[in-house]
């Protein structure tokens, strides 16, 4: 007997699939609901993206301020080993990144055997202590694309200024002391310019030296503006802070070299 019952049972159904209850039952988006619902999400990521890229170039300018920060620390090492004499920021003949080769000790270097040795190691380019975090190297100068493969430690994004201690010779190199005003308006070394910004041309070695502003030249062909329109500075009082572009370009008190110069 139980089993005729049960051979005549009826197959299981689950009611929320065979009972027309609201909120329970499924059913398939129509193309219009799945249209809205993209739209929504693409209006919504449009408004979130500028505020994480904006949050992304605020941590990139933080890292970089931090190398900056350790460089500065080296170079006043430097100087306290050195008698006051900072490190010159092109070699002898001429070429730039010797601040570099001079201070890697102090900044937790091995110095290398040469200046040619170092700008072939790629510790002192992008990616390293001494470089921007958003320098990633050239696109668009084919000459500085081609150094840049072939010596990737000479090129990292930060710079020493041109006016001082230019060069590693007699009577071009500075002692601190030799600043004796404004140390914390006169500019040592900072972001430089790089081929997505202006293209140097011939002038390749112009993106590795922190550029003074000259009568004629646009801003954007001499100051960096990679980090929130501005770029950062190590100053030579040794403290780290930003400056918008346009600051550093329009100088202080009618003189547009206000920051590059010792002489004030």
């Amino acid at each position: 007997m139980y089993n005729m019952i049960k051979d005549k049972q009826m197959p299981y159904k689950n009611p929320a699939t065979s009972l027309n209850i609201p909120g329970i039952m499924r059913r398939s988006f129509t193309l219009i609901e799945l249209l809205i619902v993209i739209a929504i999400i693409a209006i919504l990521a449009s408004m979130l993206l500028p505020a994480l890229n904006k949050a992304r170039g605020a941590a990139m300018q933080a890292r970089c301020s931090s190398n900056c920060k350790q460089i500065g620390t080296g170079v006043m090492q430097y100087t306290v080993d050195w008698q006051d004499w900072l490190p010159a920021g092109k070699t002898s003949g001429g070429t730039p990144g010797n601040w570099k080769f001079e201070i890697s000790p102090y900044c937790g270097f091995t110095k290398p055997a040469t200046y040619n040795d170092m700008c072939k190691d790629t510790r002192f380019g992008a990616g390293g202590i001494f470089s921007c975090p958003m320098f990633k190297g050239f696109s668009f100068n084919a000459k500085a694309v081609s150094d840049y493969k072939s010596n990737p430690g000479k090129y990292s994004g930060l710079g020493w200024n041109d006016n001082i201690s230019p060069f590693d010779q007699e009577g071009k190199r500075y002692k601190l002391q030799k600043v004796k005003r404004h140390l914390s308006e006169t500019a040592l070394a900072g972001d430089t310019v790089d081929d997505t910004q202006y293209d140097m041309g011939n002038y390749k070695d112009d993106y590795n030296v922190l550029l003074p502003i000259r009568n004629g030249d646009s801003h954007n062909k001499r100051i960096s503006r990679r980090h929130n329109e501005g770029l950062n500075i190590i100053w030579m009082d040794g403290h780290v802070g930003w400056m918008r572009q346009s600051a550093m370009g329009y100088g202080k008190n009618g003189n547009i070299g206000w920051y590059y110069t010792q002489n004030k």
